[in-house]
Formats: C-alpha cells, sequence, structure tokens
C-alpha cells in the first residue's frame, strides 16, 4: 500500500511535466531570444537579430515577434521575397504578440506583396490595417493607385493624406 501511494505520486509529478512540456516547456528560451533579436533589431544589426529569432522559433515558434523580426531581417540582408512572405505569414496566423503590433505586420506583408506584383492581395491585406497607420496604409494605397494608373484614386490619396498630417504635405512631395 506504501509502495502504491508513492508510485501514483510519482506518476502524477511525471504526468505534470509532460503537460509543461506541451504547453511550451521552452517558452522561456525562446522569450530570451526575443529579447536578444530585439536588441539586435533595434540596432539594425540584421544578420544577428535573423540568427536570434530564428534560434527563438526553434525553442518555441508560437511567438510572432520572432518570425516578424525575422521577416523584416531577411527583408534587410536581401533573402527571397518568398521567405520574407512566408514568416510575415506566419506571425500574422499565430497571432501572439509581445513586442510588436499586429498592423505592423500586415504592412509589411501589403508591402511586399506589392513588391511581388500582388496587387490584389496587398488591398486586401490594407482593408485589415488599423487607422493608427493611416498615414503608411495611404501611401500604399497611393502606390496601387499609380501602378494600376489610376492617378485620380492616387491624388484624392495624397490630399487626404496632406489634411491628416504633416507628414501627408510631405507626401505630396513624392508623387506629385
Amino acid at each position: 500500500m506504501k509502495y502504491k501511494a508513492l508510485w501514483c505520486l510519482f506518476i502524477l509529478c511525471l504526468l505534470g511535466n509532460v503537460t509543461l512540456f506541451s504547453e511550451g516547456y521552452f517558452y522561456k528560451d525562446a522569450k530570451v531570444y526575443l529579447d536578444y533579436a530585439y536588441h539586435c533589431f533595434l540596432q539594425e544589426n540584421w544578420q544577428d537579430a535573423y540568427f536570434y529569432a530564428e534560434r527563438g522559433v526553434n525553442n518555441d515558434a508560437s511567438l510572432s515577434d520572432l518570425w516578424y523580426i525575422m521577416a523584416l531581417s531577411a527583408d534587410a540582408l536581401g533573402k527571397k521575397k518568398y521567405v520574407i512572405v512566408n514568416n510575415l505569414e506566419r506571425s500574422l496566423k499565430i497571432d501572439s504578440w509581445l513586442i510588436f503590433d499586429k498592423s505592423k505586420a500586415v504592412l509589411a506583408l501589403a508591402k511586399n506583396y506589392l513588391q511581388t506584383n500582388n496587387v490584389d492581395v496587398a488591398k486586401k491585406c490594407l482593408d485589415a490595417i488599423s487607422s493608427q497607420y493611416f498615414n503608411e496604409k495611404r501611401l500604399l494605397q497611393i502606390e496601387i493607385a499609380y501602378l494600376e494608373k489610376d492617378v485620380f484614386s492616387a491624388r484624392k490619396y495624397v490630399a487626404e493624406m496632406a489634411n491628416f498630417s504633416k507628414e501627408g504635405i510631405e507626401a505630396i512631395n513624392i508623387f506629385l
């Protein structure tokens, strides 16, 4: 009887550890790598940012910020667009943000779709962006309008930006 109780306690402890493992045992390690990657990201040390973000993903792929840093670092390092787009899509699919904002990832994804001439997909991405990023969204809409040779819409977007903020007035110099 005495040994049965000890055996049951051992089994319960073992099951407790298995549960912890399935819930992301390496999550803390991934967060440490996220801190390193973010620090390198802020210093525009793209190689190390990518390295640490990749290490973090290898420990626990449930942090969107790691995928986002990998995508932006890959872009800065000149990696293939499909790598960048794949990492951005993964960050959005996971949707678990600690540092960055989901709308920033959507903006980056829209930019990359635009650079690969996926204009329709870029437009759909822009629909999901919050008003907090009004200027960035409008700049991409202006670029899309010019690509589609819709000068009227482009000028309308520029005028809206000029009315909205000081940065919008600067955009007029870029597009007009």
